[in-house]
């Protein structure tokens, strides 16, 4: 077979697929919709955590939706349903994935397809914060990367950095992280790859404003102990352990210990955030914000806290749910409410239009004044 015609016959190949696909797609199908809707709304009233600050009537919710659920009910049909009753928790942690489609609740959006899901990322479009202008205005010197990310199998997709950092005026130290990350190697390898450069800091702001979370961990045991003078409990967590909606475990305190390899007790240091610092970048908030020499300096996180378990319907549908009930460490529960600053400051888009950060110019100037 020649070359042109090995083409022809796999473009002819591709060209099935594609229809069959559609075909598939199209083709509304049922599959004992009362059941999986059953299993959907008992594993949210058996797991979730999160009832008592949603202030929800699930039972209601079930005798509502439920009604409408029937033998004949297609999987288009019920995916649909299923969607409208987890977007009545508004909450941003759970979601619910069938082949060619993706619910995400709270974030005020419909059902998407795959070619949506490409544009999602999980960041409200507030449009508060830029990095370009923060190297084009305040960065000294070059504006240095790490920890380079290939995300092709969920959102956000694409390739980019998770680390930018930089030299301030004043011999301050900018570190932006974007996202948490699951890799325990490559974040510590980041993350002293950063300190080595930064050898005559005299104090650092640290910005995770725009930060879409992830793992807490990582960032947690390779940035924040080097930052610890002492071992200090950051935070209070609770998993749901029985039927009723306020049924808990016993309570679990995470702690923080120093690093003794690195001490950076004494060093002055800024946190900054916003609304789109989300889950697992405000664990890390948390974290950081018990340490005496760190002040948070921005607008309020997100609030979105609970720790999450991914679950499978009988016909195979994945969907999300959180588990925990996790407060700061004095047992303020901060879900839908996210963490208050020490300092507020915030941008609007305006004012990033207008190449001015706010919060930015803020933190920098408690640095220099020394209130901290």
């Amino acid at each position: 077979m020649s070359k042109k015609k090995k083409w022809i016959f796999i473009g002819a190949v591709l060209f099935v697929l594609v229809i069959l696909l559609i075909v598939y797609i199209s083709i509304p199908s049922v599959g004992e919709p009362e059941k999986n809707f059953d299993y959907l709304w008992k594993s949210f009233d058996r797991n979730y955590s999160n009832f008592e600050c949603k202030d929800i009537d699930w039972k209601a919710l079930y005798d509502r939706y439920r009604s409408i659920v029937t033998p004949e009910t297609t999987n288009r049909e019920l995916f649909k349903i299923m969607a409208e009753l987890l977007e009545h928790l508004d909450d941003k942690h759970v979601y619910i994935h069938k082949f060619n489609n993706v619910f995400f609740s709270g974030y005020d959006l419909p059902i998407l397809g795959y070619s949506q899901l490409l544009k999602f990322d999980f960041r409200l479009p507030l449009n508060d914060f830029s990095l370009k202008l923060i190297k084009k205005k305040h960065i000294r010197g070059k504006f240095k990367k790490a920890f380079y990310v290939r995300q092709l199998n969920v959102p956000p997709f694409g390739l980019r950095y998770v680390f930018h950092y930089g030299w301030l005026d004043h011999d301050i130290v900018y570190i932006h992280i974007s996202e948490m990350r699951n890799d325990d190697k490559k974040t510590e390898k980041a993350v002293n790859e950063i300190l080595k450069y930064f050898k005559k800091a005299k104090s650092y702001i640290i910005d995770i404003r725009d930060n879409i979370g992830g793992y807490a961990n990582p960032i947690k045991e390779s940035l924040a102990r080097k930052f610890a003078d002492r071992d200090r409990v950051w935070a209070i967590s609770y998993k749901r352990s029985g039927p009723a909606h306020t049924d808990f475990s016993e309570p679990e305190h995470w702690s923080i210990e120093p690093d003794e390899r690195i001490d950076l007790s004494q060093m002055p240091v800024m946190l900054l955030t916003n609304k789109n610092t989300q889950s697992a970048a405000e664990l890390f908030a948390l974290v950081m914000g018990v340490l005496p020499n760190v002040t948070v300096v921005g607008d309020k996180t997100m609030g979105i806290f609970s720790d999450t378990q991914v679950y499978k319907l009988p016909n195979g549908w994945e969907f999300r749910l959180p588990i925990r009930k996790t407060t700061n460490h004095e047992g303020v529960w901060l879900e839908d409410k996210g963490i208050t600053p020490d300092v507020f400051v915030k941008n609007t888009e305006v004012d990033i239009i207008g190449g001015k950060d706010k919060v930015l110019e803020k933190a920098i100037e408690l640095i220099v004044a020394g209130n901290l």
